[in-house]
């Protein structure tokens, strides 16, 4: 441009020389280089000023405020990032965005097209407005918005820059503190106590600003009278100084209470409740007074206070003594009972503890009862035992109840207590009384005048099969057999109206239908006034003592005949051992062709049979020593049954149950002698009709229903044998009288009576019982009971053998000349040396004087002056390596475990046969002679 004027210049004045033309250049040239420089600056302005644009816009974006701005038209030209963060657009999707948009209510704010409009052309004010902006999510923020016109050099507007407030959280805070005061001036308004602001400073200190309208009720003012008033006025007499003081003292607290009253405006006074706090209110502090109108509460005091006294002389009227603690076990109050109970007077009692007025674990006790009740909850009653004020133990019932001071709150307990010393002593009498009429073994039975049972105890259950059930309401005719006469009960209930005890024998039926007889005691039991009120009957089952009783007579005429028996069996062995020793002895010395030898033989035979008669005597007496060993009592049936069948007639037919394999101890001839007894009556009873014969073996035990066929026996395992027949049957007499010795129903020469009581010995001898049922027409029952063993063993029979031979020295001693003739003639036959006497004083003196000159002893039992095991034991005490065997037929005072006891070699047998007397001498012997060697 400069270039244009120099030429013009240069135009204009065409006369000037070529030096003005060169330094003009050279001006130029100058200006250039300035304009150049001034560029140069421009430039640095330029960027500075981007700098701080730069700058700017950082710090705007690091503000909490929004910070937006729009052109003439409201479109946004720039946004901050609080204003981003509050809209939720980013910065490309807000830039551009008619403002209008964002805002909720556009009028209100100046901000549509048409205010703008009216801005730009300075009708309208600017100033912060509030209104609503719609974010991005569709939400509405409350914002306040201050904004600033921007213009150009012009002074045109062009646009505004806006700061963006978000007032939510204050628009909150405003709300919610309008609302409270509006609650709150309610509930001054409304409140059912007397509320005042008073004056707490300065000339009108006291001075009531305020009232509710429960104030001017309280007080019979209006609210404008109350606040012409003191607070002074409206108490009772209270001087301006105490005013003070008292106004100073809610300053310097929370909240102070006091009871007071207060006067109304007619004058009355009236309790309150004042509660009062220093508060700030319009500005500055004054006092804050409540008060409550106790009227109510004082004459619900009055009347509670009356109830109290009331509660506690009815209380004191009762007898049993009753107390009343708090949840930590401290007594609040008792009565009067209770007082005497533990010697101390309510008032010291009040406040004290279990553990201050009992012994330490009667207290402890008492403590974790009162600890339980607590937990639960629930009355709580049981037993103790206190000491009362004569301090005599006594048993209490002790009733314990929480009580609530308001609901599910436990205020504590109160407790009863109630002497049962006496109760509780009648009651162990009564109940000692009821325990033993229970437990008593005899039938207890009480019925009313008309004959219904009442009571009956465990034991006529027991007995009759009946339970109580089936008997309460009905009459002891449940019990009746039939077997006593209309006659019988007559007299009984006779004598039962006469009010005498009757006593007597009754034969009842139990549930079964079996009798039973019963020794009964009746008693009409009589009231205070002497009148029958009841009768009592006490029966005992005696029907096992009358069985007993047969058993016992039968054992005892068993015992008295056997006792008979055996003294008969002592001599007939002696004469046996003679008759069969010397016969023995003959037939040796006779040649086998003789004919003498032939009756000899039959002699010995004879000899032998009666021999066994012997046994049989001594085995019914029990007195003979048998050879006991295990015994299959099921082998030994069916070896007898072969021979039965072979000998019984068709008409009689066999069946044989034998379930069990076990043994007993016991002579197997003597088991095969029972069975063939037994049978043989059994088929003697159904020889003319016919019948069946069944033989039962099998296992058992003893049960009540068996010990009473067999009371002597004891618990344990048993072989139950049984053998019945659908014979002629016996009847009652003759069955008492079955097992006695040489009693029979057979006709002569049938029989000889032995063989049932044979069968009695030898099961009594084996540990066992015997027992047998019959009736007439129905057949006949026995029943054996023989004691079972754990193991079978197998015995072995031994050989015969020949005679044992000897040759030392043997001392014999019998008092009967004949037996020391027959055993010195046996021994010497034997090989033996004998020295025989039948002294036994001088046998001893013999014997001491030279014991050496005798290797054995063999001595009879029953010696008068000096029996064989007295002889035996004083010989031993001479010389104990001495062999000595005792001779008997019959004795109680030897046995096998008593001659053992006492040293004593062995036992032999009457009557002696040679074989038998050689085989024990030489087994003594021989024992001895391997006992001196070992």
């Amino acid at each position: 441009m400069g270039k244009i004027i120099a030429r013009q210049k240069l135009a204009s004045e065409p006369n000037m020389t070529r030096t003005t033309e060169i330094t003009d250049i050279e001006i130029l040239k100058s200006r250039i280089r300035q304009l150049e420089q001034q560029v140069e600056k421009n430039k640095d302005f330029k960027r500075e000023l981007i700098g701080n644009q730069e700058r700017f816009f950082k710090l705007i974006d690091t503000i909490p405020y929004g910070v937006i701005e729009t052109g003439d038209e409201g479109f946004v030209t720039y946004c901050n990032r609080a204003c981003r963060t509050l809209t939720g657009y980013d910065e490309p999707e807000i830039i551009g965005k008619p403002l209008w948009e964002l805002i909720v209510e556009k009028d209100a704010c100046g901000l549509s097209p048409k205010a703008l409009k009216k801005i730009t052309e300075g009708q309208l004010r600017n100033r912060p407005y509030r209104c609503q902006i719609l974010t991005k999510s569709k939400s509405v923020v409350d914002v306040e918005i201050a904004w600033e016109y921007s213009r150009n050099k012009h002074g045109d507007v062009v646009g505004f820059t806006g700061v963006v407030t978000d007032i939510s959280e204050r628009i909150k805070a405003e709300s919610e503190l309008k609302q409270s005061e509006l609650r709150y001036r309610s509930l001054f308004e409304k409140a059912g106590d007397a509320i005042y602001l008073i004056e707490a400073e300065g000339s009108d200190q006291g001075r009531i600003l305020d009232a509710n309208q429960a104030a001017a009720q309280m007080h019979g003012y209006c609210i404008d009278e109350l606040k012409n008033l003191n607070i002074r006025d409206l108490k009772n007499h209270q001087t301006k100084n105490e005013m003070q003081q008292y106004i100073q003292y809610a300053k310097k607290n929370d909240w102070i209470s006091q009871q007071i009253r207060h006067r109304k405006k007619d004058g009355t006074l009236f309790p309150i409740s004042l509660s009062a706090t220093e508060v700030c209110f319009g500005g500055k502090k004054v006092v804050l007074g409540i008060d409550r109108d106790m009227s109510h509460q004082e004459n619900i005091k009055e009347k509670l206070h009356e109830q109290v006294c009331f509660l506690q002389t009815v209380i004191d009227t009762i007898p049993q003594p009753i107390f009343y603690k708090d949840t930590k076990g401290n007594y609040l109050g008792c009565n009067q009972a209770f007082e005497r109970l533990i010697g101390l007077k309510k008032e010291k009692l009040i406040s004290s503890t279990v553990c201050d007025i009992e012994p330490e674990q009667l207290a402890h006790v008492i403590a974790r009862a009162d600890h339980v009740l607590f937990e639960k909850q629930e009355p709580l009653v049981y037993e103790g035992r206190i000491r009362f004020e004569d301090q005599k133990p006594r048993d209490v019932i002790i009733n314990k109840a929480v009580f609530f001071r308001k609901p599910g709150a436990i205020g504590g307990l109160v407790g009863g207590i109630i002497d049962i010393t006496e109760l509780k002593r009648v009651e162990h009498e009564k109940d000692l009384l009821a325990t033993a009429i229970e437990q008593t073994p005899e039938m207890v039975i009480m019925t009313d005048l008309n004959h219904e049972i009442h009571y009956v105890n465990h034991a006529f259950e027991r007995i009759s099969g009946f339970s109580r059930k089936e008997v309460i309401g009905k009459t002891p005719a449940i019990l009746k057999s039939g077997r006593h006469s209309k006659e019988f009960y007559h007299n009984l209930w006779l004598t039962l109206k006469e009010k005498n005890i009757w006593t007597g024998r009754l034969v009842n039926v139990r549930k079964n239908g079996e009798r039973f007889i019963v020794e009964a005691t009746i008693v009409p039991v009589q009231g205070k006034d002497g009148e029958v009120t009841n009768y009592l009957a006490v029966e005992r089952d005696i029907s096992e003592e009358i069985v007993r009783e047969q058993q016992l007579r039968q054992v005892q005429k068993m015992e008295a005949i056997g006792t008979l028996a055996g003294g008969i069996a002592h001599d007939f062995n002696n004469i046996l051992s003679a008759i069969m020793g010397f016969t023995e002895i003959a037939l040796h010395d006779l040649p086998p062709s003789e004919k003498p030898n032939s009756y000899l033989k039959k002699v010995l035979t004879a000899s032998e049979r009666a021999k066994g008669l012997v046994k049989q005597i001594l085995a019914f007496s029990r007195s003979s020593e048998q050879e006991a060993r295990p015994v299959e009592v099921g082998f030994i049936i069916k070896e007898a049954l072969k021979l039965l069948q072979a000998t019984l007639p068709s008409t009689i037919a066999i069946k044989s149950y034998i379930e069990t394999s076990a043994a007993v101890m016991a002579d197997p001839s003597q088991i095969h002698q029972v069975i063939m007894n037994l049978c043989t009556n059994a088929a003697y009873a159904m020889r003319g009709k016919g019948g069946v014969l069944t033989i039962v073996l099998l296992q058992s035990k003893i049960d009540d229903i068996v010990q009473r066929r067999h009371s002597d026996l004891d618990k344990g395992d048993y072989l139950q044998l049984s053998v019945s027949d659908t014979g002629c049957g016996m009847p009652a007499r003759v069955l008492n009288r079955a097992f006695d010795p040489f009693f029979t129903t057979k006709k002569q020469g049938e029989g000889t009576g032995m063989g049932l009581s044979v069968v009695h010995g030898i099961v009594r001898g084996c540990g066992g019982s015997i027992h047998a049922e019959s009736a007439v027409l129905h057949g006949s029952r026995i029943e054996i009971m023989l004691p079972m063993i754990e193991k079978k063993q197998n015995g072995q029979h031994e050989s015969e053998e020949s005679l044992n031979l000897g040759n030392e020295r043997i001392l014999f001693v019998d008092d009967e000349p004949f037996q020391v003739e027959l055993a010195t003639e046996m021994l010497q036959r034997l090989g033996y040396q004998v020295t025989a006497l039948n002294n036994s004083h001088k046998a001893l003196d013999m014997f001491a004087k030279q014991p050496d000159s005798y290797d054995m002893i063999i001595t009879d039992m029953t010696m008068p002056g000096l029996t064989g095991d007295e002889l035996a034991r004083r010989a031993m005490e001479v010389r104990q390596d001495l062999p000595v065997i005792v001779c008997t037929g019959y004795s109680s005072r030897i046995n096998e475990h008593i001659a053992r006891s006492i040293g004593i070699a062995g036992i032999a047998y009457k009557p002696l046969v040679m074989k038998d007397l050689a085989k024990i001498i030489r087994q003594a012997l021989d024992k001895m002679k391997s006992l001196a060697s070992a």
